[in-house]
């Protein structure tokens, strides 16, 4: 028998980005690139030296939601045509 307790679930942490960049991604200036941009939140992909490129991404997201006013809910490599990866961040706007 499942009883409902009528509270609402706790917020999910925001996932960080603990994967090192390569030697190749670190020695380039780091880029946040716009890849998808709904009312609800988006996706940026990175490129060059990640943490540059995250603080770029950081400003875009905190652009588009608000300050602060965002989650990351997804981050890492992700397929970009027959034999390419890129890494993206995929984002939601606090409500």
């Amino acid at each position: 028998m499942l009883v409902a307790c009528g509270g609402k679930s706790p917020k999910p942490a925001p996932i960080e980005n603990t994967e090192k960049p390569t030697a190749d991604e670190s020695s380039q200036p780091g880029k946040g690139k716009t890849i998808q941009r709904m009312a609800t939140g988006g996706v940026i992909e990175l490129s060059g030296d990640r943490g540059e490129a995250m603080e770029q991404a950081a400003h875009e997201m905190s652009a588009h939601c608000g300050a602060d006013a965002y989650t990351i809910i997804q981050e890492g490599e992700e397929a970009i045509g027959a034999s390419q990866t890129a890494w993206r961040v995929h984002y939601e706007c606090n409500k």
